[in-house]
């Protein structure tokens, strides 16, 4: 009787303790979020010592967006991309004080074989991301003539009575859809005093009259004060809010301009493989959501220099950058 007892006290002991837990016991952890960080790094310079006799006054940027630019280039991205970021590391390494003009063709849907579109210039720009992000957003959708463009430009060159002052540097992948004579074209631009750089991103090799004709002129063209570094790596680390520095195991590695890295969402810093390092944040990424941080780096100015940005979905922070409502477009 005592064991019929002890039991039956033991199951509702039990049955009570199986009711209790549900309600009482701490519930499972949320899943944290998923976010993603990019980093886009660019090294700018000095106006360079050379006589300034020696460099033209005024660069005329082309940036090829015909249709054979979606076609996959070197590492299997897209031509554009590299048009992208070609035009993008000139635009940011030229001097300061350098007139500009930027050009794109082939961007405009429902065209056919359009001459290139003026986006900005000719002029001296204060803000250079700003003429970068005039390119962000831009795809190749239409078709265009690369030699009716050159003598666009050459057009526009000699009535600004500004030809003989400036080069002209075109991104292109010297597709032949919509015909003209680029041979022709080219040498007129270069007889009339222009400076031509032809900048190919394609495995098709230059025309033999174009390659002979820049090679004519390369002894006599100063080089684009462009620099080709490798981009550098870059590592995320998670912040606490209430104390200075981050766990110094990293959340994610990357590299710029490869895409982003996924990261918990939270209170993160980037901490950029240069030298020195340069740290980045803290700042907080969003679950579902993207961040992108650029960097322009003056590592020749004297003392060195580096501007950095953060954008995050329509909001923008950032060290001696400019405030985002100054720049055109939607921040990434």
């Amino acid at each position: 009787m005592r064991s019929r007892r002890r039991d039956a006290l033991l199951c509702a002991t039990l049955a009570a303790a199986a009711a209790w837990l549900p309600c009482c016991a701490p519930a499972p952890a949320e899943p944290v979020g998923i976010a993603l960080v990019s980093l886009e790094s660019y090294q700018g310079q000095p106006a360079p010592e050379e006589p300034a006799a020696a460099l033209p006054r005024r660069y005329d940027i082309l940036v090829d967006l015909t249709e054979s630019m979606a076609l996959p280039g070197e590492g299997g991205r897209p031509r554009a991309s590299a048009a992208y970021a070609r035009a993008s590391d000139l635009l940011l390494s030229l001097p300061q004080g350098m007139e500009i003009t930027l050009r794109a063709q082939g961007h405009q849907a429902g065209t056919s074989c359009a001459l290139p579109e003026r986006l900005a210039g000719p002029a001296i720009p204060t803000l250079r991301m700003a003429l970068v992000r005039q390119l962000e957003g831009l795809g190749p959708r239409a078709e265009g003539s690369l030699p009716a463009a050159l003598e666009r430009i050459r057009l526009d060159l000699e009535r600004e009575e500004a030809i003989r002052r400036t080069r002209v540097v075109l991104f292109t992948d010297l597709d032949r859809h919509c015909g003209g004579d680029l041979c022709e074209e080219a040498r007129a631009l270069v007889e009339a005093g222009a400076d031509l750089e032809v900048v190919a991103l394609a495995e098709a090799p230059l025309p033999a009259c174009v390659a002979e004709l820049l090679a004519s002129r390369e002894e006599k063209r100063p080089p684009s004060p462009r620099s080709l570094p490798a981009p550098p790596l870059f590592r995320i680390h998670a912040t606490a809010p209430a104390e200075r520095g981050f766990d110094p195991t990293p959340l994610a590695r990357g590299r710029a301009g490869e895409g982003p890295v996924e990261v918990p969402a939270g209170l993160v810093t980037m901490v950029v493989e240069l030298d020195p390092p340069e740290t980045i944040g803290p700042f907080r990424v969003e679950p579902g959501k993207s961040a992108q941080v650029r960097l322009l780096d003056y590592p020749q100015a004297r003392p060195p220099t580096r501007i950095w940005r953060v954008e995050r979905e329509g909001e923008a922070v950032g060290r001696a950058f400019p405030p985002p409502e100054t720049l055109p477009g939607k921040p990434r």
